[in-house]
């Protein structure tokens, strides 16, 4: 009797064990599956890449924009993070040096997706992407371009380790519910109030878009700042039945010399950017205020056609701002978001 007891309480001591040992591996697995990735990267064509993400976030993430400046790198990279379903996208330029950057050739880029993530999916895919991409250089959007995907898409990549290396001060003019003239400073409103009674107007000039461009180039060469764009790289990317980008281009003009000018794209729903804009310093009068004057006439053009939101542009160069530029953009109504520059 006594050994059978012994026998029975062996047994149960081993099994005891052998529960104890299935807790502990089922507590590993449960916080192993917490803290690894638990997306796949996988690369995609870009025919199967633009299927799976049908709508980019915005212009420079499209595939005509992308192609037309696939010369500029050494390949193009589309990727999709999955865990089954298509999660995020990212389409990135490998440079000859073999540097990853995304943009490669705009002024921001950022995932595409085809729905909202979770705070969990975001630092999942984060996670991969860093690991599986280190050194990728991304900028994304600043704040008005998909305001909470934005957040999520910084807070999930800072926390999966990434670094910013750097936020660039952008300047954007809010339309929606808002009069314009109520975000201006009281020396603002006045200039804006003698330039009204000039007889500078504004015209359109899509059909002949050489005629801003003109300006344009004259006010960078005059003050010894660079002109990216070339003409010929404006007409390749605004022109056409079907453009890589539509735009928008104008002239502030008294119909006997055209004083001030600006380019401004469509990169994303109900969002207008100033790509281009300045006057002819040569043509300026003492006391006069064409920049204020266009960036009026601007916000009202596209207010009455139901846009929400003015990108006026950044102010800084790899985070370092102008203080003059800030100042004006200040001046004519404008609010600051950063535009953050990430290395994974």
């Amino acid at each position: 009797m006594f050994f059978l007891r012994a026998k029975l309480l062996k047994k149960f001591e081993d099994s005891f064990k052998f529960v104890n040992i299935l807790t502990f591996f089922a507590l590993f697995l449960k916080n192993f599956i917490k803290f690894a990735p638990m997306m796949k990267i996988t690369q995609l064509s870009a025919q199967e890449y633009f299927r799976t993400f049908p709508s980019p976030q915005h212009v420079y993430n499209s595939a005509p924009f992308l192609n037309l400046n696939a010369p500029k790198v050494s390949e193009i990279i589309h990727l999709c993070i999955t865990d089954g379903k298509p999660r995020l996208g990212l389409s990135i330029g490998r440079r000859a040096d073999g540097s990853l950057h995304a943009p490669f050739s705009a002024p921001f880029s950022g995932f595409d997706f085809n729905r909202r993530q979770s705070a969990e999916t975001m630092l999942d895919a984060a996670r991969a992407l860093r690991q599986e991409f280190p050194g990728l250089r991304l900028t994304l959007p600043p704040t008005p371009y998909s305001t909470d995907m934005n957040a999520r898409s910084l807070l999930a990549l800072t926390s999966a380790g990434a670094r910013i290396a750097f936020a660039d001060w952008n300047f954007h003019i809010p339309l929606e519910g808002q009069n314009y003239t109520d975000l201006l400073p009281s020396s603002a409103k006045n200039k804006l109030r003698l330039s009204l009674n000039s007889p500078l107007k504004l015209i359109p000039t899509n059909d002949d878009p050489l005629r801003a461009y003109e300006i344009i180039r004259r006010n960078r060469s005059q003050k010894g700042f660079p002109l990216r764009m070339s003409a010929d790289d404006v007409i390749q990317t605004t022109s056409g039945k079907r453009p890589p980008v539509r735009a928008d281009f104008f002239v502030l003009t008294d119909e006997s010399a055209d004083i001030a000018a600006a380019m401004v794209y469509h990169p994303a729903p109900a969002i207008a950017q100033v790509i281009y804009w300045g006057n002819d310093l040569e043509l300026q009068s003492p006391g006069e205020a064409p920049m204020n004057l266009l960036a009026y006439l601007l916000a009202e053009h596209y207010q009455q056609r139901n846009f929400k939101v003015l990108d006026i542009g950044p102010s800084s160069s790899d985070g370092i701002p102008s203080p003059g530029l800030c100042n004006f953009k200040d001046s004519i109504g404008c609010i600051v978001t950063p535009k953050p520059t990430l290395i994974l």
